[in-house]
């Protein structure tokens, strides 16, 4: 016989809650181990201090360069000067500039209002991505499909955005 409780769940139900609470947690635990693996050291807090005021047009969308040369405090910045190291790797001046003009608009905010929330999320994701390669995923289905659907659509994109920032509208044309 079967004792059912008008407030009782099927234990089927329980069951499969508690297996699905128990996933979240292990792969909160991984994830929380796996950043405590990635790291960010700021070399120069100077030029990401200035950023805000260098980068105007990259956060309003328009595509123009930052101003290394904006402040006093960033006037000895060239392309080649160190800002960061990202997992032991370096990051130039160079690096980051194009690095933001890439992002999209969310996310290319927050790179230079919150450069360093922006870095240590940055070296999180580069270090899941050596993970990543390190098993070989890209060369496996169905990731290596889907890398090549996203590099398609990328270079789609690109051909679309070199097309329309090439149109020359004639004054007599206005």
């Amino acid at each position: 016989f079967k004792v059912v409780s008008i407030n009782m769940r099927p234990l089927e139900d329980v069951s499969r809650e508690a297996r699905a609470l128990t996933g979240q947690q292990v792969a909160g635990e991984w994830m929380a181990a796996e950043k405590k693996k990635s790291t960010v050291k700021i070399v120069h807090e100077a030029f990401f201090k200035a950023l805000p005021a260098t980068a105007g047009g990259v956060v309003s969308g328009r595509q123009k360069d930052i101003n290394l040369q904006a402040s006093p405090q960033t006037a000895e910045i060239k392309p080649t000067t160190l800002l960061a190291e990202l997992n032991g790797r370096p990051v130039t001046a160079e690096d980051y500039t194009n690095l933001i003009k890439s992002l999209s608009p969310q996310v290319r905010t927050r790179a230079i209002l919150s450069p360093a929330d922006f870095l240590k999320d940055y070296a999180f994701m580069l270090h899941l991505v050596e993970d990543a390669e390190r098993l070989g995923l890209e060369k496996r289905q169905p990731f290596r499909n889907r890398l090549a659907y996203d590099r398609n659509m990328t270079l789609m994109q690109a051909g679309v955005d070199e097309y329309l920032n090439n149109i020359v509208v004639l004054p007599e044309e206005q």
